[in-house]
């Protein structure tokens, strides 16, 4: 488990500091943290293979560096799973399309001459993923260890797996598997005599390509108008390669995938083929050129418009806080790409010195930016207005925009009738109203290293360039455009608003400490309090500067604030904002369980502060935390909320399921949060994480409330005895409720387990009830549209004594086959115009009390996941579930078959665990019109993984 934790972090970009971390823990027990399983288990590549196809530079770098001092050559250290046998880190950065990693796995001495088991090399993958400069590269180095002496290491021909790919080096890859029509084609130019042997070894009289059947744009589509279909072999090879190239633009410089119908956005389209108008500005000349167009924009007659960008080094987790690197500035006629790590300090303290450099740097953006007559545009600015501010508080230029509009509320409020899907990002809204295709390959690239790239300096150029054409656009000056006849007519000048930020000194201050805002609010960004202000434009009375305000007692200070601001006239901003990460929970007083507490969240933080503090704190304090979240955090605790479903309608995306009786309930969380830390560490938790224990605390408790109607519940502490990694960020968790004989109150009808009743009511449903009403509605309202109403089958129920005879044809379809298992009355109303809901293309349905499991037997199935084999005469059946599926996924995740649910990294020396409901197997023939029979009641015998992502399973057939 913990070698596919690391496995894990290793593959996220910007997780340096984690892994280092992990290496320093592990000390010398490094080597077995990097084998490979040479026996078939789930560890075919080590955290160097996932670092490099993630493209971490740092990371690659510190491994490889590590393994040495073990005496390790991680480098040139091969996969060996079914499918990537002999594949060794640089095959991982090439498929990716990753020409830095590339070039510094060269440069740590990478091995070319390897042909993996699907016939490619490094050479033969880079013509169709890498840009020119590093094939040449490749091809050059490729020469060099040829001419030193070594030799081609040949996986295709030891452990072939049968199969046929594109990128085939032609020296070496082609075999019986791999030969066909398409690469006789290709070969045919190079060859004198078609009658020469296929081998590069046995006639060396003709140069070889670097490759053949080439994964390229164009040959792909070539392939897919040749028809839909199998009938060529090699079909799949170009879905696959479609599907990584989508998968694969961080890094790489060059457009993949470009749709058809649109252009790309260059440099050149828009300010022509004039370099002259776009600068990199990292010195003190550049800065000068900057300086002057500035000056010509102020005093030219065209609008003053400004568009406004920033990048920085992208996080992994919430927890990363990297500062910006560039600046993107651009009129319609220039563009600058300013480097701030030139430029500016990175120390985070609002009264740091600043340099000469930050110092003229400052002068000059405060003329764009403190200048109402310049209008700075940018999509999210307000985002990266903060990130500013935080990363250099000690640069006064970034404290104050006096006139800045945000394109996405903008666009939104001029086409009212465009989905927002359509307009979500600044790549669609490009699309949308340029007809132009914005690349976005270098979005998540190093940001941080120098030089920075061709590739990324286009990239973040065009970003601010676009902003400009897209405002214009926009606002209707192409009013040519179809687009534009149905769009509102709105003010633009009530979109410009004025931003001032204000950032507080972190000082270790035993005082707590209020922040006094008006027209705003204070956030937490890289670690630095900062006030955030907005108000219009157009308004003449400024806002007051925000300040610190000690908290006292009686709330002495807040009252002289109150005092002064009724002298300005400023009575409708009172409220003084306090974190609630700075307060502090009271053990000793804390409300009985069982206790309601309040209608808010801030009631409920009052309820853990005690009466006598809670008293003395002013009204006019408000308490901040982060909002529409499920979670909070005090300085010595973290709360959770849930909210209980009041009806079948409301429920969440995360649904909390209690179990025992309302003893345990699930919750998702943010991994990286505080509440899942302490979950994770705390002494009363059974999965505690030795990563974490240096941030825990034996006296930081996690407290639950519900709400199900207006008022939340306190329901006491809770420990965790259960978690897995859902998907991204996401952590799942399985809470026990320590004071839970406290809420039950010895009674079964105590306030808490009525509202645990009622919420599980809603969840499953109670399938008659909901049946009946929507055949009533369907008798006695009959839909004009013609639309059926559906019900979905995870909240009906199998009847026993209903479920058909071992043997039986149920049916064609999935649907007849869930209507065999129900009760004959549930049945009969669901041919009065019900239709149910269940996930049609998945091989299982979950139900309230079980699973129905759908097989198709025939071995000329294509996929190996749809495969099933028979054993044993028919008893024992396998089928392999595909973790990397969303119905592999589920299928594991939904049959409980592993006790921590951390399908990634299960237990395999553990015992068979078997699901705690029952699976119904049905099974019908390959082919069209084929029906389902019905093979009873099946179980689990026991399970491996075949590859990275394959789960074997061996079920039994208990009615053989």
């Amino acid at each position: 488990n913990f070698k596919a934790y690391f496995r894990k972090i290793a593959e996220k970009k910007s997780s340096l500091e984690e892994v280092r971390s992990i290496i320093k823990k592990i000390g010398n027990d490094f080597p077995w943290l990097m084998e490979i399983d040479h026996d078939g288990g789930m560890f075919h590549k080590n955290a160097l293979h996932q670092a490099a196809w993630k493209g971490d530079l740092e990371t690659i770098s510190l491994l490889s560096e590590t393994g040495k001092s073990f005496g390790l050559d991680l480098v040139n250290t091969i996969s060996e799973g079914v499918g990537n046998y002999g594949k060794t880190p640089i095959f991982y950065s090439i498929t990716q399309c990753r020409d830095d990693s590339v070039r510094l796995l060269l440069s740590l001495g990478a091995n070319l001459l390897v042909v993996n088991n699907k016939g490619q090399t490094p050479s033969s993958l880079a013509g169709s993923h890498l840009q020119k400069a590093t094939c040449d590269l490749l091809y050059q180095t490729e020469k060099e260890q040829l001419q030193n002496g070594r030799s081609f290491v040949n996986y295709r021909s030891t452990h072939s797996d049968k199969m046929s790919y594109g990128d085939i080096d032609p020296r070496y890859g082609i075999d019986d598997d791999n030969i066909s029509s398409d690469i006789e084609e290709e070969l045919e130019i190079f060859r004198p005599n078609k009658n020469l042997v296929k081998s590069a070894e046995a006639d060396t009289r003709y140069e070889f390509p670097r490759s053949v059947r080439a994964t390229t744009y164009e040959n792909r589509h070539k392939k897919r108008n040749k028809g839909t279909g199998r009938q060529i072999k090699n079909d799949e090879i170009w879905d696959n390669a479609s599907f990584i190239r989508k998968k694969s633009h961080h890094g790489s410089s060059e457009l993949r995938d470009v749709p058809d119908d649109l252009e790309l956005l260059t440099l050149n389209g828009i300010f022509g083929n004039d370099e002259t108008k776009w600068t990199v500005v990292d010195d003190m000349m550049s800065l000068d050129t900057l300086s002057n167009i500035i000056k010509d924009v102020d005093t030219s007659a065209s609008p003053n418009i400004w568009g406004l960008d920033c990048e920085w080094q992208p996080n992994s987790s919430s927890g990363d806080k990297n500062p910006v690197s560039t600046i993107q500035l651009s009129t319609s006629e220039n563009a600058f790409l300013i480097d701030v790590q030139f430029f500016c300090q990175t120390g985070k303290q609002p009264n740091l010195a600043m340099t000469e450099h930050e110092m003229l740097l400052s002068k000059i953006l405060c003329r764009i930016f403190e200048n109402p007559e310049s209008v700075i545009v940018g999509f999210g600015i307000s985002s990266d207005m903060e990130k500013l501010v935080a990363s250099f508080p000690h640069v006064p230029c970034f404290r104050i925009f006096n006139s800045a509009i945000d394109l996405l509320p903008l666009a939104h409020a001029v086409f009212p009738q465009v989905p927002k899907s359509q307009i979500g990002s600044l790549q669609k809204n490009v699309s949308f109203f340029l007809n132009k295709h914005l690349n976005k390959a270098s979005q998540c690239s190093q940001w941080q290293c120098r030089p920075l790239t061709v590739a990324q300096v286009e990239y973040a150029l065009l970003d601010a360039a676009v902003l400009p054409m897209l405002f214009s656009s926009i606002i209707g000056e192409h009013s040519g455009n179809n687009k534009y006849r149905n769009r509102s007519i709105i003010k633009i000048s009530s979109f410009k608003k004025c931003y001032r930020f204000t950032p507080f000194s972190s000082t270790e201050s035993t005082t707590l400490v209020g922040y006094d805002v008006c027209m705003g609010s204070v956030k937490d960004i890289l670690g630095l309090k900062v006030a955030k202000q907005t108000w219009p434009s157009s308004r003449k009375d400024l806002p007051p500067i925000p300040e610190e305000v000690p908290i006292l007692l009686g709330g002495s200070s807040v009252a002289q604030i109150i005092n002064s601001r009724a002298e300005e006239n400023l009575r409708k901003r009172k409220n003084v904002s306090i974190s609630s990460n700075s307060l502090s929970c009271a053990y000793e007083s804390l409300p009985c369980p069982g206790t309601e507490t309040g209608n808010s969240k801030v009631a409920c933080i009052k309820s853990l502060l005690g009466k006598s503090f809670s008293d003395s704190i002013s009204s006019r304090i408000n308490i901040s935390f982060p909002k529409g979240g499920g979670t909070i955090d005090l300085s010595n605790c973290s709360l959770l909320f849930i909210q209980l479903a009041s009806s079948q309608r409301n429920v969440r995306k995360y649904r909390n399921v209690f179990s025992e009786n309302g003893r345990k309930v699930t919750f998702t969380l943010n991994k990286h949060s505080q509440a899942a830390k302490l979950l994770l560490c705390s002494n009363s938790s059974s999965l505690k994480n030795p990563l974490y224990k240096e941030q825990s605390n034996a006296s930081e408790k996690v407290f639950l409330f519900l709400r199900k109607n207006s008022k939340f519940m306190f329901c006491g502490e809770c420990k965790a005895v259960k978690s897995s990694v859902s998907s991204g960020n996401s952590l799942t968790t399985d809470l026990e409720l320590v004071a839970f004989e406290v809420l039950m109150n010895n009674t079964h009808q105590s306030p808490f387990q009525k509202m645990v009743v009622k919420h599980m009511q809603n969840i499953r449903g109670e399938c008659s009830t909901h049946i009946d009403k929507g055949c009533k509605k369907r008798t006695s309202e009959p839909s004009s549209n013609g639309k059926r109403i559906t019900f979905n089958v995870k909240y009906l129920e199998i009847d026993r004594s209903s479920i058909p005879e071992v043997g039986n044809i149920v049916g064609s379809n999935k649907e007849e086959c869930i209507k065999s298992v129900l009760k004959r009355d549930v049945e009969a109303k669901l041919k009065d115009g019900v239709m149910l809901f269940f996930r049609r293309r998945w091989r299982f349905s979950s139900m309230s009390n079980g699973f129905l499991l759908y097989m198709t037997s025939g071995q000329s199935i294509y996929k190996e996941e749809y495969r099933v084999k028979f054993l044993e005469g028919g008893r024992h059946l396998e089928l392999v579930a595909n973790t990397q599926t969303e119905d592999g996924y589920a299928f594991i995740r939904e049959l409980a078959m592993f006790e921590n649910h951390e399908v990634n990294m299960p237990q395999l020396n553990s015992d068979v665990l078997i699901p705690k409901l029952p699976i119904f197997l049905y099974i019908r023939p390959l082919g069209k019109q084929k029906h389902f029979v019905f093979c009873g009641e099946c179980k689990i015998l026991s399970k491996k993984w075949s590859s990275n992502s394959n789960l074997v399973i061996m079920l039994e057939l208990l009615n053989f």
